[in-house]
């Protein structure tokens, strides 16, 4: 089972004491014919900069780098499984080989998906107060 997400996340100048969060609710249905085994989450370069009326200021790779690199100072793009949180950085989920294992679908550590089964995860982008404002164009890949 493979299945790949492009998302368009927004950041604003967060202008209060409280971090600006914004969450994304995301239901993945594995639709084959066969579960899903060993799988986990990464980030990788976006394969669609944007809508033709708010097109990406950066390259995707500079929007990759910079998202992992704001996770290494745990903000960033945080993943939610069921209350078990994971932020992506350089170390996880910046690629297939540091994933961020799915810990809600079936199975013994809970890293399968069953055909025609769902599960939801929760998408959070946190940033401190007067970060700069910017879009970030990211693939979301489950695999």
């Amino acid at each position: 089972m493979s299945a790949e997400y492009t998302y368009y996340i927004n950041s604003e100048v967060a202008t209060d004491p409280q971090e600006l969060v914004t969450s994304l609710v995301i239901t993945i249905v594995n639709s084959g014919d066969l579960t899903g085994t060993d799988l986990g989450f990464y980030l990788k370069v976006a394969s669609n900069t944007g809508p033709f009326d708010y097109p990406s200021t950066d390259s995707p790779a500079t929007n990759l780098m910079d998202i992992l690199a704001q996770g290494n100072d745990n903000e960033g793009i945080v993943i939610d499984q069921n209350g078990n949180t994971t932020t992506f950085d350089s170390g996880a989920g910046s690629n297939y080989s540091n994933r961020i294992p799915l810990t809600i679908g079936s199975g013994t550590d809970g890293d399968e998906l069953a055909s025609g089964a769902s599960i939801e995860v929760t998408l959070t982008l946190s940033f401190s107060v007067g970060t700069p404002s910017k879009n970030f164009y990211i693939d979301l890949v489950i695999e």
